[in-house]
């Protein structure tokens, strides 16, 4: 094959890749816009159109295994609560006392008063997770796992 064919195919190519980045930057920027309706909009329009659910997405992100079974199999863990930002403390004892039903408001309250304390013991892994993350994302709270 001369080589002026072969550079002309290679630019063809490389022409075709750079326009294909430049479309999915183009509508990654058009996304990052959305409003939360928007993108929850958006979010259900393509589970429609391509057959997915974020459940079969969160199950090929662990390589196929159900998150569920991954659990199982898991030690047990307790979360504990080792500070909160100041002004959250009525929100914080709120939630706990919803979170953890053995903790009624006022026992919550209680132990809020002595930090570090074990809020919720012998659970999956996965649920101190979620409660560590929500626990610092929306008190501000100081939050470990052992």
């Amino acid at each position: 094959m001369p080589k002026d064919i072969e550079n002309s195919e290679t630019t063809v190519s490389e022409k075709k890749a750079n326009q294909n980045v430049n479309n999915v930057d183009t509508i990654l920027d058009m996304i990052s816009n959305l409003t939360l309706l928007d993108a929850h909009e958006l979010s259900e329009k393509m589970s429609e159109k391509f057959g997915i659910s974020a459940n079969l997405v969160q199950a090929s992100n662990n390589g196929g295994k159900a998150a569920a079974a991954d659990d199982s199999n898991q030690a047990k863990v307790s979360v504990i609560v080792n500070a909160f930002k100041a002004g959250t403390k009525i929100q914080l004892v709120k939630r706990l006392s919803q979170l953890n039903d053995d903790m009624p408001f006022l026992e919550a309250g209680k132990r809020m008063n002595v930090l570090p304390f074990v809020f919720k013991e012998n659970i999956t892994p996965s649920e101190a997770e979620k409660i560590k993350e929500e626990l610092i994302q929306k008190y501000g709270a100081d939050v470990e796992i052992k």
